[in-house]
C-alpha cells in the first residue's frame, strides 16, 4: 500500500471518520479482485464482485465500533476477513436457493481491465491476449490451486498484507509463508502455461 493509504488510515485512527469512504475506495479494486478469486466459478456467474465489494464496505462501516485502529495492515486484514464472511453468506444463499445459473453476470470492459490490473500483482498478463480470455485463463488456473496456495497468493499479492500478518492468519511462520508463496506462484505459472500434471 502506498503512503496515501497509510495517511488515510492514520487520519481515521485519529478520529477523522470523514476519510473512511476514501479509505475504503482506496481498497476497492483489491477487494473486487480478492472476492472474485475466492468465489466459486458458479458464483462468479451469479454475483458481481463489485456488488460484493460494496456489501463488504457497508459491513465494514457498520462494524467499525468492533475494530481497534492499530495499523494499516491490521485494518486491511480485518477488511478482507469481512469480505470472506460476505462471500460465504452469498455462497450459502445460492446453495440453499439452488439458483438458476441462467442469470449470468457479465463483466464490462472496464471491469475486465480493472481486474487484470489487480491480478498483475500475481501474474503478468500477455499484452496480446484479449482481456476476457486472459481473465478466464488466470481464474481457471487459480481455481485449480490447493486452498492454502490460493490463500497465500490472495493475501500477499491481492490484499497486499505483510508476511507477518499472513503468517498470523495462516498460523505459520513468516519463512513458511514465504516458502509457500514461492511454491504457489510456481504452480500457478505452470497451470497458466498448461503444464497441469498432478500435484
Amino acid at each position: 500500500m502506498d503512503q496515501e493509504h497509510d495517511n488515510l488510515f492514520a487520519r481515521a485512527r485519529d478520529g477523522d471518520r470523514s476519510v473512511l469512504p476514501d479509505l475504503l475506495a482506496a481498497h476497492a479494486a483489491a477487494l473486487v479482485g480478492f472476492l472474485r478469486l475466492h468465489s466459486t466459478p458458479q458464483l462468479r456467474l451469479l454475483e458481481s464482485a463489485t456488488d460484493l465489494a460494496q456489501s463488504t464496505c457497508r459491513e465494514v462501516l457498520e462494524s467499525l465500533d468492533r475494530f481497534e485502529f492499530r495499523d494499516s495492515a491490521s485494518f486491511r486484514a480485518w477488511m478482507f476477513q469481512r469480505a470472506l464472511m460476505v462471500l460465504q453468506r452469498r455462497q450459502r444463499y445460492h446453495g440453499a436457493q439452488k439458483r438458476d445459473a441462467a442469470r449470468q453476470v457479465e463483466l464490462s470492459a472496464a471491469e475486465e481491465r480493472a481486474l487484470l490490473d489487480t491480478y498483475t500483482g500475481v501474474v503478468s498478463p500477455s499484452r496480446h491476449a484479449q482481456a476476457r480470455e486472459e481473465l478466464a485463463r488466470f481464474e481457471a488456473a487459480f481455481d485449480q490451486l490447493p486452498a492454502d496456495y490460493q490463500q497465500v497468493i490472495s493475501l500477499t499479492r491481492i490484499a497486499e498484507l505483510p508476511h507477518a500478518h499472513v503468517a498470523e492468519v495462516m498460523e505459520r511462520s513468516e519463512q513458511a509463508v514465504r516458502n509457500l508463496l514461492s511454491r504457489a506462484l510456481a504452480r500457478l505459472a505452470e497451470l497458466m502455461i498448461g503444464r497441469g500434471g498432478d500435484r
